[in-house]
């Protein structure tokens, strides 16, 4: 009888055999598996009882649960395996990393040199910064500001503003200027802006901007100078100032097509001023006016000379056939260019 029973059961774990689950991960799958003809693998079987264990969505605590509390010791054998495999997984620390650490952590407590390329490249990033966002120069010596660049780099000391000021600054102003002045040395014709500018202080300054459309036809600009200006401001001053610039650029004044400069008080008072009668003279309302408009006074004594017609030269030939008439026709040509010019201009 005892025979019969262990072959029935014998049997019965053949037929029972489970398939184990595809791509498994976990070590606890070595505990579960599924019925040969369970192809989709939906039911999970434990090897151990046989009794299905549920796991929505393939989660696998319920299969942990089951072993620890219906076979405790395949559940100590199982952990033990999940912990050795994630040792495994960990990286090894070798003495030779543990070298490169202590490596890293002196090379981080050294600071760079002034000589040295990187403590340039982070002092000229600085300036750049300082000059181009208009930034204080104090803001250097802020602890916010060495808490950033220490945070960034703890290598960089930041220099102090007196090296910003004195040295940094001055020496970007220099490479700024030659690449500026490279830049101009090819332009063929430009145009320029310029103002007047009072600062807070009430310090009177100069500026001068230049126009320029380059050799890939884009209209491009440089400011050249914004310089101090205490002389008087009188039209000639500002001329001779704008002059100095211009020569100390290196460029010609041939070159300079035109320039704009703001002349916006005397514009709007000429243009709030009463409309001239289309019958009086021009001329005569410019001599009363002459001194209430220096600058336009200036335009309007090159422009209104133009005359509307050829008629002047006209009444010149009509002046030159007075004088060689039919009893004056041997006059030699220089003869009739004097007479004609006294004629003409004789008051």
């Amino acid at each position: 009888m005892s025979s019969m029973e262990s072959l029935n059961t014998d049997t019965t774990e053949q037929q029972e055999q489970l398939v184990p689950k595809k791509n498994a991960v976990s070590v606890i799958w070595t505990h579960f598996g599924f019925s040969k003809d369970d192809i989709e693998q939906n039911e999970v079987r434990c090897r151990h009882c046989r009794k299905t264990v549920s796991t929505p969505k393939g989660n696998t605590t319920n299969l942990f649960q089951h072993l620890k509390h219906n076979h405790v010791t395949e559940y100590e054998q199982c952990m033990a395996q999940k912990k050795q495999k994630e040792t495994d997984k960990r990286p090894a620390t070798s003495a030779s990393a543990k070298q490169m650490s202590i490596t890293q952590v002196f090379t981080n407590a050294t600071q760079y040199e002034k000589s040295s390329r990187r403590w340039k490249e982070i002092t000229d990033a600085i300036c750049y910064y300082i000059a181009k966002d208009m930034t204080p120069l104090a803001k250097v010596e802020r602890s916010g500001f060495k808490h950033l660049v220490k945070t960034l780099d703890r290598r960089y000391t930041v220099p102090s503003q007196s090296h910003f000021s004195k040295t940094a600054l001055p020496d970007m102003y220099k490479t700024c200027c030659k690449n500026v002045a490279a830049e101009l040395k090819n332009v063929q014709h430009f145009a320029a802006t310029s103002d007047l500018w009072s600062s807070r202080t009430m310090d009177p300054f100069l500026s001068l901007t230049l126009h320029y459309i380059d050799d890939d036809w884009k209209l491009r600009q440089r400011c050249l100078e914004t310089a101090y200006f205490p002389a008087d401001h009188t039209a000639d001053m500002i001329a001779q100032g704008l002059k100095d610039m211009l020569s100390e650029w290196d460029l010609a004044e041939e070159k300079l097509s035109a320039i704009t400069t703001d002349n916006e008080a005397e514009m709007s008072s000429y243009l709030v001023s009463p409309m001239l009668d289309s019958e009086a003279n021009p001329l005569d309302w410019w001599r009363k006016h002459h001194v209430h408009f220096p600058t336009l006074s200036k335009v309007a004594k090159k422009y209104l000379c133009i005359p509307a017609t050829s008629s002047p030269s006209e009444r010149v030939f009509s002046s030159g056939g007075n004088i060689v008439t039919c009893l004056r026709s041997c006059l030699k040509p220089e003869k009739v260019n004097m007479l004609v010019f006294l004629s003409k201009n004789l008051e």
